[in-house]
């Protein structure tokens, strides 16, 4: 069933790679328009992803999910003591025609921002 709805519906463009889960991924698929992808690669990219769904036990999912709250925690932890998540530079304010935002000090090197 998922072959047939992703063939249906493989209308995918994208600049940028996004990651979305893959119980979400008709979901995101069905908001494409244009059907961009050749008969050759949507035959690779179904064979890809059955290939690489494998079912994960408990443990590994246990174990990621604490891995990614412990990024996101070490990540709000850096903010608010003013240190770049990214690179480890100096967080400073930055003012743009709009108002004004958080820019690491290693700009252009490192390009990471957050609002005020």
């Amino acid at each position: 069933m998922l072959l047939t709805l992703f063939k249906q519906h493989m209308k995918v463009f994208v600049k940028d790679h996004i990651v979305i889960n893959r119980y979400s991924l008709n979901n995101a698929i069905l908001q494409y328009h244009d059907i961009v992808v050749s008969e050759e690669t949507f035959n690779w990219i179904v064979k890809t992803i059955h290939t690489n769904s494998t079912v994960v036990d408990k443990e590994e999912m246990r174990n990621h999910n604490e891995n990614v709250n412990a990024r996101k925690f070490r990540t709000q932890s850096y903010i608010k003591n003013g240190i770049c998540p990214e690179c480890g530079g100096k967080l400073i304010i930055r003012n743009r025609k709009f108002g004004s935002f958080y820019g690491c000090s290693n700009y252009p090197k490192c390009k990471f921002t957050i609002n005020k």
